[in-house]
């Protein structure tokens, strides 16, 4: 499953993103971009201009990840069906994060762990990596 959602990020979103990447970096005139999400593949913000692009990866615990869908599931109110398929979704959001975390590390990045760290320490740990 993990290779189907690599294979629709490689092919559908990362040229959407690419196209405003490269649009920032080839006008000097626009100072600051923040692009988030998990499409954002390492691998392909690793072959960017570096000397003009900062990136982070930020993550979360295994179960803080997995708390965040059941509770915005309204998991406990759901019929065991619906478990069935929620706790399949949980599984691969935790492979995939896991996944996107190692490729992260190996291209270079840093992670910050946003299970603990407030907003300001977030901004903080980006505004130190791009000095």
């Amino acid at each position: 499953m993990l290779d189907s959602v690599l294979t629709h990020y490689q092919s559908n979103v990362m040229p959407i993103a690419n196209a405003i990447l490269n649009s920032h970096l080839n006008n000097p005139f626009d100072p600051c971009l923040v692009m988030e999400g998990s499409a954002l593949l390492p691998e392909v913000v690793s072959t960017l201009d570096t000397e003009r692009v900062t990136s982070i990866w930020l993550t979360l615990a295994d179960d803080v990840l997995c708390n965040r869908i059941y509770d915005e599931s309204r998991y406990d109110q759901r019929v065991k069906e619906d478990k069935v398929l929620i706790d399949q979704f949980c599984k691969r959001a935790v492979a995939f994060s896991r996944w996107l975390s190692g490729a992260a590390v190996a291209c270079g990045f840093t992670l910050v762990d946003a299970t603990s760290s407030e907003p300001k320490s977030i901004l903080s740990s980006l505004l130190e990596e791009s000095n």
